[in-house]
């Protein structure tokens, strides 16, 4: 009896190293790649770097830039990388702030999926690794929304917690906390840990505890309320109007931003087209995703099965596909749902229960593109840095103060980086809690 004990031991010994090196194999990953970059070629990266350094040298240093910036009067739903980031200035240089926080969100990030995913009692780790480091480098994270991805993290490890311990659900001081720092991070983010409170209560019949959360969501409640009634920055225009165009130009649009939330190839228009070859294997990949999705909701319809991951799959997948292309600010809100949708969606398919040889090959497929596809970006945008140093990239294309938000050939906010070393003041637009608004009323005016 103790030969087969010290057998089995000395295997889940072995199984665990595994594990452990994979997850410590799959963060250094993460690391090496934020790291890699002298400048992060990330979309929003660099404004958001800005507004942090803004933030901190009018909250810690006393520098107004002459009554250029001001602090609004009211906290709305997109605060918490301007405050992290003003934060690590405290101790780091701005660049450095900046590539630290990145990493950590992609950690974070990572970590959340793994935990979510088990939550759901799914006991296939290697698995649930490869899925969890394949979405982390989704296009949320490669184009910096840092305080989407905050809030995308945040609530899923806030979900994974409830499911470990089922009495949070009925503590309103928990819920909250959970329900404003998700405010603070990100409107969407918020919307999301909504939708599974709500499906989670009914599923489970606590109509009570469902009527008592609105009074521990009262807090964020007042200040979203105070926010909207407040705020004085004007919202960008509608720069997509969905009635110009045809419902079957919509419905192809709309399928194409879902599917380029996940493409393994991401692609920013910094420096080359992606070959055709590249371009048909993303959307091709996306597309059997999008399809496997649809089907999943499909057979639990016709099995007569609603678990959670259902409800949460098929409703979060519609919001995606349906929302408008523009909601009061929020550009392409359907695409925020997507990662949330696919998770659920592994989740069902994963308790399926699916053959050894399927979760192998599932598993080989993950890896090699999580892995190629980080590749080719970092060789692809590295070119790009390179292109910068050797100034084969005009300047006003990238290092040029200017009152507009972006460049010329795609290179949106890049100048950021060098305003941040210059000490420039320049208007940029943001809903958070620091902005040059002036400027940008002048220009929505003048348009």
């Amino acid at each position: 009896m103790d030969i087969p004990s010290k057998v089995s031991l000395g295997k889940a010994s072995f199984l665990f190293k595994k594990y452990i090196a994979l997850h410590f194999f799959f963060l250094l990953l993460i690391a090496l790649y934020v790291f890699g970059f002298e400048y992060v070629p990330a979309q929003d990266y660099p404004n958001l770097l800005y507004q942090g350094h803004i933030f901190n040298q009018l909250l810690f240093h006393g520098n107004n830039f002459s009554g250029i910036f001001f602090l609004y009067p009211y906290i709305p739903p997109n605060v918490v990388s301007t405050i992290v980031l003003a934060i690590f200035d405290l101790v780091f240089d701005p660049f450095f702030s900046g590539k630290l926080y990145l990493v950590l969100l992609g950690f974070s990030l990572y970590w959340s999926i793994n935990r979510y995913i088990k939550s759901f009692d799914i006991r296939y780790p290697m698995l649930i690794a490869a899925l969890s480091f394949f979405l982390t480098f989704n296009l949320h994270y490669l184009a910096g929304y840092l305080n989407f991805i905050s809030g995308l993290a945040f609530t899923l490890h806030i979900i994974a917690t409830m499911r470990s311990h089922p009495k949070l659900e009925d503590n309103l001081w928990f819920l909250g906390m959970a329900i404003l720092i998700s405010y603070l991070c990100h409107f969407i983010a918020l919307v999301i840990l909504i939708i599974y409170l709500t499906v989670n209560f009914i599923i489970k019949k606590k109509y009570v505890i469902a009527f008592r959360s609105f009074a521990a969501a009262l807090p964020t409640i007042i200040l979203f309320g105070q926010y909207l009634f407040t705020r004085t920055i004007t919202i960008l225009p509608h720069s997509a109007d969905l009635d110009t165009r045809g419902i079957p130009e919509v419905a192809i649009d709309q399928v194409r931003n879902f599917c380029r939330v996940f493409i393994p190839f991401h692609h920013f228009k910094w420096v080359t087209e992606l070959p055709p070859p590249i371009v048909a294997f993303d959307y091709s990949f996306s597309v059997i995703v999008l399809a496997g999705c649809c089907l999943l909701v499909i057979r639990c319809i016709l099995r007569k099965n609603y678990p959670i991951t259902f409800w949460l799959t098929g409703i979060s997948l519609l919001l995606s596909i349906l929302l408008p292309t523009y909601i009061g600010g929020v550009l392409l809100p359907g695409e925020r749902f997507v990662i949330f949708c696919l998770v659920n969606a592994i989740v069902l398919y994963l308790s399926l229960k699916p053959q050894l040889l399927q979760r192998n090959l599932f598993f080989g497929l993950l890896l090699i593109l999580g892995i190629a596809g980080i590749g080719y970006n970092y060789f692809n945008e590295y070119r790009f840095n390179s292109m910068v140093a050797a100034h084969m990239i005009p300047q006003e294309a990238i290092f040029q103060s200017r009152t507009k938000q972006e460049g010329t050939n795609g290179f949106l906010h890049f100048h950021f980086y060098d305003d941040i070393k210059s000490g420039k003041v320049v208007p940029f637009f943001n809903t958070g809690i620091i902005s040059f608004p002036d400027s940008i009323k002048k220009s929505n005016s003048e348009q």
